[in-house]
C-alpha cells in the first residue's frame, strides 16, 4: 500500500511504557529477545515518518525506559506518569495531555507487542484517515477473528472523554460507547497482536522464532 500517496491524518502515537509488569515478576519491557529489548522492538516498528509525534509514557524504571526511547528515536517526547501504579488509564491520560495541538488522532499503543510491524501500524493509520471527519468521534482498531485488538486510534473529539474516564484499566468502555463510530481493520494472523505478560508468554516468543 502506498500510504503516502493519500491525504494523511495527523496522528500522534502514545506508547504506554509505565506498567508494573506484575505478572512477569520483572520489567518485561527490558527483557531481551533477538538481541534487543521488548521495548526497543516496539519502538522500531513505529512508522515514524507517518506520525505527527511519538509520546512515550514512563512509570517503572523511568530513566532506563527514557534512555532506550531516546536512543532509538531521538525525536521522541517522554512524559512521566507519577500515578502509574493506579492503572493503565492514568498513563493513557498522561499521554493524551501531552498530545500537541492540531492532531486528528491519538494512537494508544502497548509497548509489549514486539511482533507488530510498520505495516500493521500503516494499515491502521490509513483506515483512520479514510473514516475521520472533523467534529465526529472516530475510532480505528485491528480485529482478528472477530476479536478487537490493540492499538486503537481515538480521534481528537474523544480527548475530553478519555481525560474524564474513571475506569482504571483502560478505555474499553469508551470504545464500546462509540461502537457505531468504530472502524475495524481485519487481520488474519493473531500472533503479532499478542502482548507479552508472563514468563510463559516470553518463552513462547523465544520458542516460535
Amino acid at each position: 500500500m502506498n500510504i503516502k500517496s493519500i491525504h494523511q491524518p495527523r496522528v500522534s502515537a502514545i506508547i504506554l511504557a509505565a506498567g508494573l509488569s506484575s505478572r512477569m515478576g520483572e520489567n518485561k519491557l527490558l527483557k531481551v529477545w533477538e538481541g534487543k529489548t521488548i521495548f526497543q522492538h516496539n519502538l522500531e516498528a513505529l512508522p515514524s515518518g507517518l506520525l505527527e509525534e511519538i509520546i512515550v509514557v514512563t512509570g517503572r524504571d523511568s530513566e532506563e525506559i527514557r534512555s532506550i526511547a531516546k536512543e532509538v528515536l531521538p525525536q521522541v517526547k517522554t512524559v512521566h506518569n507519577p500515578d502509574f501504579t493506579s492503572g493503565m488509564t492514568s498513563s493513557i491520560q498522561t499521554g493524551v495531555r501531552a498530545v500537541g495541538d492540531g492532531v486528528s488522532g491519538m494512537m494508544v499503543c502497548l509497548s509489549d507487542m514486539p511482533l507488530l510491524t510498520p505495516e500493521h501500524y500503516e494499515e491502521l493509520i490509513y483506515h483512520f484517515g479514510q473514516c475521520y471527519q472533523p467534529g465526529t468521534p472516530c475510532l480505528t482498531a485491528p480485529v482478528v477473528s472477530g476479536k478487537r485488538k490493540n492499538p486503537v486510534i481515538f480521534s481528537r473529539e474523544l480527548k475530553d472523554e478519555i481525560l474524564a474516564h474513571g475506569e482504571k484499566e483502560g478505555c474499553r468502555e469508551i470504545v464500546a460507547a462509540h461502537s457505531a463510530n468504530l472502524h475495524t481493520v481485519e487481520f488474519t494472523d493473531e500472533r503479532p497482536f499478542t502482548d507479552i505478560d508472563t514468563l510463559a508468554d516470553f518463552s513462547g516468543l523465544e520458542n516460535n522464532d
